[in-house]
């Protein structure tokens, strides 16, 4: 259906901020053999990251990308603590949540409490600081270039923040579809601003991806998924044809529809792919764990004695420490988990607690008692 200026142009200056997150922590499944510590994904930004748009909330990006880590993290806990409205400057120094922390602070508390705990963070931040600046009259070069310096700013620190709670993490984070170019519906001039937001949309999604690169990170390409840049005529919405990101952007999301600036169902999966494929390109590494039997073979009085134990998953290669005595005559290589010597008593029954740690950032440690009998 046609859309309106005036109506497109309050779409685009209100991002749902009466939508509020799909807040709270979601437990999937624990596989045999799973972690005995749990798992978590964490969950920033805006609406679109509380699933807005999404029926039923199960579709949105967030959840779907979470139903699909399960299969790689058995047992994977989501803690999703986006907000509708979010932007930059509200992550970092207001409450847009209606809860007592911002959502830096939420994130940071939870970082700093699950060490070696988190395998990634998804956030999308950025759109709203952004959204007022095309209109029916064109791009407002001034709101885009303010909205710029607003974003590297807030964002670097955000980032920097995470970092500090929780070295090593690994934040995933998001380009932006473009709603302005739904103006080619309303006529020659709204074509004309759809066209010009094209580039402009590209500035600021280089912009998003040059800020999390800098701090080590990746970005799901959801521009690219969404094919922002396709002016081509090759795309047909209700029955007209339109250029292939116009259709795109009018066929995946709620803006030509309903005057709402959301992803639907299939947005929501375009995003959620171009979240995975980040994601998965990084072999997810199973739990670190000590897979020696805890039974070892005995040792003898005065007869060399060598037994090996083996660690498998987190980051290779593996520290090795006895905590506690092993008994006399033996002793533990602490980069190579053998345990060898010569028994020099007869100790009957010995308990043994060894812990190995990898190295990871932060490092992951697994603790496992063992009998050694030495006779």
């Amino acid at each position: 259906m046609p859309i309106r200026p005036r109506a497109l142009l309050i779409s685009l200056l209100t991002v749902a901020c009466a939508s509020g997150a799909f807040a709270g922590v979601i437990a999937g499944p624990t596989a045999v053999g799973a972690a005995t510590t749990p798992r978590y994904y964490l969950a920033m930004g805006d609406s679109l990251a509380a699933n807005v748009g999404a029926s039923p909330s199960s579709n949105g990006y967030v959840n779907r990308t979470y139903q699909h880590e399960l299969t790689r993290y058995p047992g994977l806990v989501l803690n999703n603590i986006s907000c509708g409205g979010a932007t930059t400057g509200s992550v970092l120094g207001s409450n847009a949540c209606g809860k007592s922390v911002t959502q830096i602070v939420e994130a940071e508390s939870f970082l700093r409490a699950h060490p070696g705990q988190v395998p990634f963070v998804t956030i999308d931040i950025g759109g709203n600081d952004a959204s007022g600046c095309v209109s029916s009259a064109g791009v407002n070069q001034t709101c885009a270039a303010t909205a710029a310096v607003q974003i590297q700013s807030n964002l670097t620190t955000i980032l920097s923040r995470l970092k500090a709670a929780y070295p090593g993490v690994r934040v995933i984070g998001m380009s932006y579809y473009t709603p302005p170019l739904a103006f080619w519906l309303t006529g020659t001039s709204g074509q004309q601003v759809a066209r010009d937001s094209v580039p402009a949309a590209k500035t600021f999604n280089d912009l998003l991806v040059q800020i999390y690169a800098a701090a080590g990170f990746k970005t799901a390409d959801v521009s690219k998924a969404f094919d922002n840049d396709n002016l081509a005529m090759t795309g047909s919405y209700n029955g007209v044809t339109v250029p292939q990101n116009v259709a795109n952007l009018c066929n995946w999301t709620l803006v030509c529809s309903d005057n709402n600036i959301h992803a639907n169902n299939t947005g929501h999966l375009k995003i959620a792919n171009a979240f995975i494929a980040v994601i998965d390109g990084v072999p997810a590494s199973a739990p670190l764990g000590i897979t020696t039997a805890s039974g070892l073979p005995a040792g003898r009085l005065g007869v060399p004695y060598s037994k090996t134990l083996v660690a498998t998953g987190g980051t290779k290669p593996y520290r090795w420490k006895r905590l506690g005595k092993l008994p006399q005559g033996l002793r533990l290589a602490a980069k190579t988990g053998v345990i060898s010597g010569t028994p020099k008593k007869k100790t009957g029954i010995s308990v043994l607690k060894i812990q190995v740690k990898d190295t990871a950032k932060p490092k992951a440690t697994a603790v496992k008692t063992f009998v050694l009998p030495i006779t």
